[in-house]
């Protein structure tokens, strides 16, 4: 919005509010919805939450976040994301310790059916790789916002330069 406002003038100052118009209601369906529903489905699937205590609770997680402005996103984000991290790690640590006995025979699967003549049919075809875009994008997009394009409505308004008088 401030870009095209500040970038393009006062005479198209109105796209600013077409994106920020449309922004918003992407919003529901890209980012929200999607990732609430996710988080839904895994709680009720898993532990027998239901999907309106979720979508309470993520309510008023995200509300006391995002009132508190660009400041509060950025503090909650500078400690989520390094403990968001490190679980991501430490969990597939221990899925591999409990599943240590199938590591040696996942690899034998892998190059038993990496190197098998129907393997090589299926990956000249490309359906695999055609598949594996799709949704590796897909779950990317999902879990995070890049490249929806939602970044320029997070950048503050410009502040005036600082002159520097010389006395």
């Amino acid at each position: 919005m401030y870009y095209i406002r500040n970038g393009l003038g006062r005479r198209w100052a109105w796209l600013g509010g077409l994106f920020a118009f449309f922004g918003a209601v992407a919003a529901f369906g890209i980012g929200n919805t999607v990732q609430a529903n996710s988080v839904a489905d895994a709680l009720t699937t898993s532990f027998g939450v239901p999907a309106w205590l979720t979508g309470v609770i993520i309510m008023l997680l995200a509300g006391a976040v995002i009132l508190g402005g660009i400041k509060r996103i950025s503090q909650v984000a500078g400690k989520l994301v390094p403990l968001m991290a490190v679980a991501y790690v430490v969990s597939g640590l221990i899925i591999l310790a409990i599943n240590v006995d199938q590591i040696g025979n996942a690899f034998a699967l892998i190059f038993n059916h990496a190197f098998n003549p129907i393997a090589a049919t299926g990956g000249f075809a490309g359906a695999a790789v055609a598949a594996a875009i799709r949704f590796g994008v897909a779950r990317g997009i999902f879990s995070n916002e890049a490249g929806l394009g939602s970044a320029p409505i997070a950048t503050p308004r410009p502040r005036p330069a600082i002159r520097c008088v010389r006395g």
